[in-house]
């Protein structure tokens, strides 16, 4: 199993992968500027299905429906959510 975490600073953003044990096997920082955070997302995805876990901060996420949207869904985001069952016409 491995864990995915996305945590928020005032000017970073730290993104990490642990271990069952909390080893951190990959640790990387981006700034908060939006291009940064951009050029970073054009070489990183997680799809969350193939996960055991994935948090931002301390929220462990919820995959968005279907197979199709690889999002990921927290308390803060609100619905209607694509890929639900009769979303495909939207």
């Amino acid at each position: 199993m491995l864990f995915f975490r996305i945590d928020q600073h005032a000017r970073q953003l730290t993104i990490s992968l642990r271990d069952p044990q909390g080893n951190f096997l990959l640790v990387r920082q981006v700034s908060t500027r939006p291009d940064k955070i951009l050029q970073f997302l054009d070489h990183f995805a997680i799809d969350q299905h193939l996960m055991d876990a994935c948090f931002v901060g301390d929220e462990q996420v919820q995959s968005q429906a279907g197979r199709f949207y690889g999002g990921w869904i927290t308390s803060k985001i609100v619905g209607p959510i694509k890929g639900e069952p009769g979303t495909h016409r939207w």
